[in-house]
């Protein structure tokens, strides 16, 4: 009987954050109060121990078993792009989306210096407005990527503008920078380099931009105006917590190459080689000028060989972007001057782009736009089958995605 009389008990699940009239009385509390529904059957006062949520539900039943729809930012339909009318809202959206987003796109991997770019930045673009014109022209950018029409052609008007802005108040205020300032010029020089590629993005609606080789070039000689700032305060860079945490160049892992890149490079070193003989008989001058650019490619290639070999991972992918930097101020004279193979040379560093480039919205396009552009030029109307052959070779790299 007793086996009987147990098998058939229901069995009671204690309550334990019941109300106390419940505890007192050994019954089962529904726990959707105060009241709970004994108490308000009863009419009596409803206490608890430790008081529940403010919000319950009356059905103990509903309470129980199924749980309330949270609503959080992530569940909540992202809103359509809209371009505000007005140039203040317009601020205020860019600057907002700079905070929630955009920054990351300046971020080093490895530093751990989002709280640079996400706060300190837009703080110090209140004293430095040549960092509010950079900050609202990246953003800008990256929301004409986003837009749809009608929209997507009033951002990219916005950041051709702020895009002017930023590089004339930088040229004009760059000098006048102390020692105190430094930081702000260094964030606005890296900030430079990634407008110079999301500039891209927009000429294939603007003919009337300046090439892609200009615009590089005249970004790299604005951001090199910089290094006197940076030499001025000893120490800067030892003591700088963000630069110290990037491993050195020279300490990277290099890896074999693809063999077409590693078929370019070798044909690179033979064109360049191949000016010293074919100069022989010309004039004392020009003999010098063919000497000296062979010494600077001979550079060029085996910086942009390094490159290649390194650059294969996220945290060692935005050495590339510092090729430039990197062979200096005479190889950007020659390709000034229109030396053949220099521009070839580039030519390449823009596949190198093309490859570390693709997940980084603000550099998708911009190695095969280089390649591209240079691939058009004249130089090469009259080319050797090498030379062209080098031409076609790159095209189709940056063609196969």
């Amino acid at each position: 009987m007793k086996a009987t009389s147990g098998a058939s008990r229901r069995p009671h699940a204690k309550s334990r954050t019941g109300c106390l009239k419940c505890k007192a009385r050994h019954v089962r509390c529904d726990e959707s109060g105060p009241p709970c529904g004994r108490c308000q059957i009863r009419k009596d006062d409803c206490l608890y121990a430790n008081p529940p949520s403010t919000v319950r539900n009356t059905d103990a039943h509903t309470s129980v078993n199924h749980k309330a729809e949270v609503i959080t930012p992530a569940s909540l339909p992202s809103p359509a792009i809209v371009y505000p009318d007005d140039s203040k809202l317009l601020q205020l959206q860019l600057m907002h989306r700079w905070t929630v987003t955009t920054y990351k796109c300046c971020c080093s991997p490895g530093t751990q210096d989002d709280e640079v770019w996400q706060s300190w930045v837009p703080q110090s673009s209140i004293r430095h407005n040549f960092l509010l014109y950079g900050i609202l022209s990246l953003t800008s950018f990256e929301m004409a990527k986003l837009a749809q029409s009608p929209y997507h052609k009033r951002y990219i008007n916005s950041a051709t503008e702020y895009h002017g802005l930023a590089l004339s108040t930088f040229r004009t205020q760059v000098s006048a920078i102390g020692p105190e300032d430094i930081d702000a010029a260094v964030c606005m020089s890296l900030m430079l380099l990634v407008l110079s590629f999301a500039s891209v993005q927009i000429r294939t609606l603007d003919s009337k931009h300046d090439s892609i080789v200009q615009t590089v070039l005249s970004h790299f000689e604005l951001i090199r105006g910089c290094v006197p700032i940076i030499e001025s305060k000893k120490d800067y860079i030892s003591q700088n917590q963000y630069i110290q945490k990037l491993a050195p160049f020279a300490e990277l892992s290099r890896f074999p190459l693809d063999p077409l890149v590693e078929d370019a490079l070798v044909k690179l070193v033979e064109i360049n080689d191949r000016r010293i003989t074919a100069s022989v008989h010309d004039t004392s001058q020009r003999r010098v000028q063919q000497i000296g650019y062979w010494e600077i490619c001979k550079i060029a290639v085996a910086s942009l060989r390094a490159l290649f070999e390194k650059c294969t991972g996220d945290t060692s992918r935005g050495y590339a972007l510092g090729y430039l930097n990197m062979v200096g101020e005479s190889y950007v004279q020659a390709v000034k001057d229109g030396d053949t193979c220099s521009l070839l040379i580039l030519m390449y560093w823009g596949v190198l782009l093309h490859k570390c480039g693709r997940q980084i919205w603000w550099a998708q396009d911009f190695g095969s736009s280089l390649v591209d552009e240079i691939a058009k030029s004249d130089l090469f109307d009259e080319a050797d089958t090498a030379i062209k052959g080098l031409v076609v070779q790159a095209t189709h790299y940056t063609a196969r995605g």
